[in-house]
């Protein structure tokens, strides 16, 4: 507990000075939060500019506060009236800290904070390896390790309206580890926006990690008396390994930041309006789907995008949150209705950051839009971007999702976001205060809407950040959903996040792929679609009987096995980035549960022939197979299960469950 840290030895050197002694001297301890102290020539945390032009800033302790969950160390600048408060978090989560920094102007004057982290942490000399996430629209999370060297490497995202599809605001540091063993440090930012982390590697050999806001045309002006508080940053260390390090995310996860009243809930099977009818959507054709969709397993019907006022394109219509009254002239509430009365749940497809230039909205107020006043307006898919900085464009938001929500009675809601930031005029704000403003929009629909079902979609996956985790219930982990493209994703994904929050393309896809035009068979993608929140992303009305009893029977055994798997750690076995074979562990929580997945593709050599040990188990325990077959943890785990893949698209799972779990679900069922 922090409450009973003692932090007196600790904060003696603090009232120590530093004098230099030659140009290859250097600090003899770490800043624990790094501003521009004389003689320290890392990368700065914090970067002031007064009125008169200064910009130097040195903290010296003047006291602390401490619960048994947080600790908070005031530093001050006594010749410029700054005060500095760190704060240190901790939660029930074992291995985890977050950080975060408070910057009050005690001063008359403004001051302007041009760099504004998180939080700096120091690691002692070594050979440093960092492990992150890159990539780009349809290719997120791709895994890269670099050796530090006596350089700084700059982890940053300047998009404004999402982090995560070039780079998930996300590192991992080690020296040596696997899987299973060695000691790894990681961090993670909770912002959905602008971010930067830099890992600076020193002459001697040190690493400092600085994390926060990006600097990029953001400046935050603090006025006198006020002060400004920086996103958290999560701070972890395990010595068991990157295996251990998604353990500790998916326990914080789960018992923590996702939203606790429905993170125990099954999530249904989804079906989307999009798939067969893209712009086209009628009330008729939807009214014919449903019944469709329910027969073949589906638990929840999805009208996408092209519902609104004109909306018969991408040029038209975004803004203007009403049905259209030709294809709709009921409005939505007969099709809501009507799912309800077969045991279907409605949700909805919004975008409520955009609108087009040909809508009502638009026309109304075209002051609301981001642009630069001196040149052309940007558009990206014929969108604009609303100026979600301002309060009245967020009550705006507010309002619109109060209606739609407590019109149609949703019982989910897809909000999506389809392009970035351009232009921004004068204001070095923006891009802070629009996320600020976005978290204050998904806390209203929290608040006020506690039991319908969030998707965080961000053109597929832009948005997977720890940031959004306490608003979303899903996160739409990519719009690629080309099977053999998704083994990669997936594993990426699931490495920070549980692999229940996979939704978007986490589904039975069609073939050929629209990404890669690749013909897959349907058992690949059917069991690909199990290992997320499966949805069902096959137009129904192209279907012979074959297909939809083949659709039927997949969601019929993915239902068996949902609430083990949703409430699973995901063991990486053999990485997808090592070749052309991907095995998964799905084990419950509790262990009483383990289900494989092994999938291959372009294999050669007979590389589909694998023994692969399970991890994880009791060893001590029995385990029953399948077929009835009782093995023991521990020869699972050291003499491994024989997996054979064949052919160019192979995908099998295997399921083990503890014998003891066996006998307790039969005694609860009774003779």
């Amino acid at each position: 507990m922090l409450g009973k840290f003692d932090l007196d030895p600790e904060l003696d050197r603090l009232r120590e000075p530093f004098v230099s002694r030659g140009v290859n001297d250097e600090l003899p301890w770490f800043q624990e939060y790094a501003v521009q102290e004389p003689f320290d020539y890392l990368q700065p945390a914090l970067f002031c500019t007064f009125t008169d032009g200064t910009r130097g800033i040195r903290l010296c302790y003047q006291g602390h506060t401490k619960t048994d969950t947080q600790l908070d160390v005031t530093l001050t600048e006594p010749s410029r009236s700054i005060s500095v408060i760190l704060h240190y978090r901790i939660c029930n989560t074992p291995g985890l800290l977050f950080r975060s920094v408070t910057v009050i102007n005690n001063s008359c004057m403004p001051v302007q904070l041009e760099r504004f982290l998180s939080a700096t942490l120091s690691l002692p000399a070594g050979a440093w390896n960092a492990t992150y996430f890159t990539g780009h629209w349809g290719a997120e999370y791709n895994k890269n390790r670099t050796i530090l060297t006596q350089t700084c490497l700059t982890l940053s995202n300047t998009r404004g309206t999402c982090a995560s599809h070039q780079a998930v605001p996300f590192v991992a540091l080690d020296t040596n580890a696997d899987e299973e063993h060695g000691d790894v440090v990681f961090a993670g930012l909770a912002w959905s926006g602008d971010f930067r982390m830099d890992l600076e590697k020193s002459a001697t050999g040190s690493v400092r990690l600085s994390a926060g806001l990006s600097d990029f045309d953001t400046v935050l002006t603090l006025e006198p008396n006020c002060s400004e508080t920086s996103p958290e940053l999560l701070i972890g260390y395990t010595p068991n390994g990157f295996g251990d390090m998604s353990r500790i995310l998916y326990d914080w996860e789960f018992d923590i930041v996702c939203p606790q009243s429905k993170i125990t809930q099954a999530f249904p099977v989804i079906y989307n309006s999009w798939y067969p009818f893209e712009f086209s959507v009628t009330q008729e054709n939807c009214m014919e789907m449903l019944q469709r969709a329910k027969e073949v397993g589906a638990e929840l019907f999805v009208i996408d995008d092209g519902w609104m006022i004109d909306r018969t394109c991408d040029s038209n219509g975004l803004g203007d949150w009403f049905a259209d009254p030709t294809r709709f002239p009921e409005g939505l509430k007969p099709i809501a209705d009507a799912c309800h009365e077969i045991g279907l749940l409605f949700g909805l497809w919004v975008e409520p950051e955009m609108l087009n230039s040909n809508s009502d909205l638009y026309r109304q107020h075209p002051d609301w839009v981001l642009r630069d006043p001196h040149q052309p307006e940007d558009t990206m898919r014929n969108q604009l971007v609303l100026d979600l900085s301002r309060e009245d464009v967020t009550q705006w938001c507010i309002d619109t999702l109060d209606r739609l929500l407590g019109e149609y009675e949703l019982d989910y809601l897809k909000w999506d976001m389809n392009r970035y930031m351009s232009s921004f005029g004068t204001n070095r704000e923006i891009r802070f205060r629009y996320i600020q403003n976005l978290y204050k929009i998904w806390q209203f629909m929290n608040e006020r809407y506690p039991n319908v079902l969030y998707e965080n979609c961000a053109s597929g996956g832009g948005r997977a950040d720890f940031g959004m985790l306490p608003y979303a219930d899903r996160i739409n982990r990519s719009d690629n959903a080309d099977p053999v493209d998704v083994i990669r994703i997936h594993e990426g994904f699931t490495t920070l996040f549980l692999p229940k929050l996979a939704g978007g393309a986490g589904n039975i896809s069609p073939s050929p792929s629209n990404i890669n035009g690749r013909s897959t068979p349907f058992l690949f993608r059917a069991i690909i679609g199990m290992t997320g929140s499966m949805s069902i992303g096959i137009d129904l009305t192209t279907c012979n009987d074959n297909t939809l009893h083949e659709i039927r029977r997949a969601t019929e055994i993915f239902k068996t096995l949902r609430g083990d798997l949703q409430n699973s750690y995901v063991l990486r076995l053999k990485s997808a980035t090592e070749g052309n074979v991907s095995v998964l562990e799905y084990l419950r929580r509790d262990g009483g549960v383990v289900i494989i997945f092994a999938f291959g593709h372009g294999l050669r050599y007979a590389e589909g022939n694998l023994i692969i040990c399970l991890r994880g188990l009791d060893e001590h325990a029995t385990y029953r197979d399948e077929n009835s077959q009782l093995h023991s943890g521990a020869a699972l785990m050291r003499r491994g299960i024989r997996i054979t893949l064949k052919g160019d698209y192979a995908a099998q799972y295997f399921i083990f469950r503890r014998e003891t779990d066996i006998i307790q679900n039969r005694k609860k069922v009774g003779p």
